[in-house]
């Protein structure tokens, strides 16, 4: 298996911490109800040494301080997906000290008072709380640490100075051995826990990866995550491209099967950009391919903006218009490769790639028998109308340069260029954009074929 990149590695963090806070949520639940059960259980050996102690004296405290904490923990915890390293760092950081507390009931104090053997009677409810607590959630190993460290300085210190103090060597020994032991056993265990669910999310995410090439992310996120949600019918506004090859007839005739050849490296390059400036692939026909960016690969949420504080309407121009910047370096980028390969099968003619780029509401459905097969596809005014701007690429080349490559932008898309963009306007009132003919303007960019220095070398 091939080593995940940076962006798996933190898919695969970020998986193995939103187990880890589910897990910490249940476990909050558990305790919030047995440390308070264990007012009642505990009060009998705490009567051996203190008789006038009574079950409400026993209770109270520990409902308020480990009942109310544990539960409060538990409700936080319950949306395990949001504020996943915050809930972590809370539950890693507030365990050992909720545990903690709970000696300070009677346990500790009476055992200062004289009776040491007291932790006799409550040394095995202890090792068996920290060891279902640190296996169970079996946090990463920076959350794990900093448990560990935090029941050595609430827990093993206090009880090390309470015995000493009291001179009875011999159970400081004992808990000395017993503390080492329980912790590491606890360390070791939780670690190896980890390291499997470690290596299960990494194979989760190697294969939602592979998969994801295929449908995207939505419907990969959809079956690996188990989220039919993820793949409902909806609408959203954003970038379609409809990019084709001008000319690709006369490559199949002329260079038999050659064309092949160059169909295969002209996918791939497609398929390569488009998946570098964040695009998903909707359709291909031939030498033509549907491009979204911002529908399908990428999150909607404005939040990781940084202006969205400030202006969400203005966060979300500044998104589109990153996004229409992404499909026009994306064009650009294929172009300049198109020349590459033109030059390498050794085609003199002219063969150019257009594309036009529209923007809106584009809809998202799975159509076919869900028995048969199923597809995530698109539908919507613009998918219709990025085809025609495309196609309008022609009148272009016959009306200004046959030799050259033509972007359009409808009116829509150019709403989002930024200023280093820059574009003419063609009036198309005389010859209409077929099925659009109140579209009365488009904006578009004529790109020479450049000739690269190794061909010119050559």
């Amino acid at each position: 298996m091939t080593k995940p990149t940076n962006k798996q590695q933190k898919e695969i963090l970020h998986k193995l911490t939103l187990g880890a806070v589910n897990r910490a949520s249940s476990v909050s639940l558990f305790f919030a109800i047995s440390f308070v059960a264990y007012g009642f259980t505990s009060l009998e050996f705490l009567r051996l040494v203190d008789p006038s102690i009574t079950l409400w004296d026993n209770l109270w405290p520990r409902l308020l301080l480990n009942g109310l904490p544990f539960l409060a923990m538990w409700w936080f915890f319950k949306d395990y997906k949001k504020q996943t390293k915050l809930k972590i760092w809370i539950w890693s950081l507030s365990f050992p000290l909720v545990f903690s507390s709970a000696c300070l009931i009677y346990v500790w104090p009476l055992m200062i008072q004289g009776h040491p053997q007291l932790y006799l009677y409550a040394h095995a409810a202890n090792y068996l709380v920290i060891i279902m607590s640190v296996n169970l959630v079996a946090p990463a190993p920076r959350y794990l640490f900093t448990i560990l460290a935090g029941l050595m300085l609430s827990f093993v210190a206090p009880l090390c100075a309470i015995f000493y103090m009291l001179k009875d060597f011999v159970l400081l020994r004992f808990f000395l051995n017993e503390a080492a032991f329980g912790l590491a056993l606890s360390g070791l265990s939780a670690y190896m826990n980890y390291s499997v669910r470690k290596k299960l999310a990494t194979e989760d995410v190697s294969h939602k990866r592979k998969f994801e090439k295929f449908v995207g992310n939505l419907v990969s996120e959809s079956i690996f995550e188990n989220n039919e949600s993820l793949v409902e019918a909806r609408t959203s506004k954003a970038f379609l491209m409809s990019l084709d090859v001008r000319g690709f007839t006369r490559i199949a005739q002329s260079k038999g099967y050659e064309s092949s050849n160059f169909k295969e490296r002209y996918h791939k390059m497609v398929a390569r950009y488009a998946g570098d400036y964040g695009g998903f692939i909707h359709k291909t026909h031939g030498d033509g391919h549907i491009i979204s960016i911002g529908l399908v690969n990428e999150n909607i949420d404005l939040s990781d903006v940084p202006e969205i504080t400030l202006d969400v309407n203005q966060a979300e121009l500044r998104r589109h218009q990153q996004q229409l910047t992404k499909c026009i370096e994306l064009f650009e980028k294929v172009l300049s490769e198109f020349s590459l390969i033109k030059e390498d099968l050794q085609i003199d003619y002219e063969v150019a790639v257009c594309a036009g780029i529209d923007f809106g509401e584009i809809g998202l459905k799975l159509l076919g028998d869900p028995d048969v097969r199923l597809e995530f596809d698109i539908e919507g005014l613009i998918v219709i109308r990025c085809a025609r701007l495309e196609a309008y690429t022609k009148n272009l080349r016959q009306h200004i340069a046959s030799d050259k490559s033509y972007l359009i932008l409808s009116t829509d898309a150019a709403k989002f260029l930024s200023p280093e963009k820059v574009f003419s306007t063609y009036d198309t009132t005389q010859e209409p954009v077929k099925d659009f003919p109140f579209e009365n303007m488009i904006f578009f960019k004529e790109y020479t074929q450049r000739r690269h220095a190794r061909r010119l070398a050559a």
